[in-house]
């Protein structure tokens, strides 16, 4: 099989696609495994038909390119179909090779910073050969550290309640400079705030310089983006992003919490609201549920322009074009 591995990966590097087992037989002593292009079939959603990442590589449909391989004792037989159809072939849509994501754990076990790790890498790439390795970025990392179980310095404690308090609690010690503007563990009470009950969890992060970009770029746009099924605590990151002067997305303050309502969104935009002062954008972007929206105005007040993230239309376009109907 090492012949065949290396065989595969050449293809996948020279296509600039990937190959992924689709289903495992076995009869007559011949084992049957089959592979698929790995944008092949339709996104994973949570049991709620929540997005669970930012986009995905899937398309919906099925690739015709695809390896059949038969392995008989020694003996391996293989179709490959090379053709793909209904996608590009784009290095940034690939997977990191298993290879280089054991070569990168390695170093991360070692201690090697994560910048350093990143340079290297870069460094390493030559103007006409650019692979996947090379778009390497510090979510990369993280899902390697995850995925080999490489523990994080900021971990203080196996339990991760209590790893967060004291990291929490270390954080609170640098009073003025602390990044944490509200933190309510499962567990406890606050009265000051009814709204959570002992089992929910909420925690408001903004550094000092996240503050200062978005008193700096908070009046042009404003996104508000929710993700969810972060862990298996079913908690959920709203994340604030604006955009800078070169038009990327910035994000300047975290909420994590288990709760998903107009109440707590103004809770999270009241704290950044005693920090940084009322911001009036001229755009609000989010997703399709107003609670976001209706958050904001209650606080910082309306908007001019209120917009849709590309994500959610699109999504709401292809969920209702079944109900378009033609002469």
């Amino acid at each position: 099989m090492e012949e065949f591995d290396e065989w595969k990966k050449q293809i996948e590097d020279k296509s600039s696609s990937q190959y992924v087992i689709t289903s495992k037989k076995q009869r007559d002593n011949v084992e049957y495994i089959y592979f698929d292009c790995h944008r092949s079939y339709n996104p994973r959603l949570s049991s709620k038909g929540e997005k669970n990442s930012k986009a995905s590589i899937k398309i919906g449909c099925v690739c015709p390119s695809r390896i059949h391989l038969h392995k008989k004792e020694s003996n391996i037989n293989v179709q490959y179909y090379s053709t793909h159809l209904w996608h590009t072939n784009e290095i940034g849509k690939l997977r990191l090779h298993k290879n280089d994501r054991s070569q990168l754990a390695g170093k991360l076990s070692m201690g090697v910073p994560v910048q350093r790790i990143l340079n290297d890498v870069r460094d390493s790439a030559t103007g006409t050969e650019i692979q996947r390795i090379h778009l390497l970025e510090k979510k990369d990392l993280h899902n390697i550290r995850r995925d080999f179980n490489i523990t994080y310095s900021t971990k203080h404690h196996e339990n991760d309640a209590v790893s967060v308090k004291l990291w929490v609690d270390r954080m609170k010690c640098k009073g003025d400079h602390s990044a944490i503007l509200y933190f309510k563990q499962q567990g406890e009470k606050d009265p000051h705030v009814p709204h959570f009950t002992e089992n929910d969890f909420c925690l408001i992060i903004m550094t000092q310089y996240q503050s200062e970009m978005l008193v700096q770029f908070g009046h042009d746009k404003i996104c508000i983006d929710g993700t969810h099924g972060l862990n298996s605590y079913n908690f959920q990151l709203y994340t604030i992003v604006v955009i800078d002067e070169y038009g990327n997305g910035y994000p300047v303050a975290f909420c994590f919490s288990n709760k998903s309502d107009t109440i707590t969104y103004k809770h999270f935009f009241q704290h950044i609201k005693n920090v940084v002062g009322k911001i009036n954008p001229y755009i609000f972007m989010s997703d399709d549920e107003q609670a976001f929206y209706n958050a904001w105005s209650s606080v910082m007040g309306p908007v001019q322009k209120q917009l849709l993230c590309t994500w959610h239309v699109l999504r709401n376009w292809f969920k209702n074009l079944c109900k378009i109907r033609t002469n």
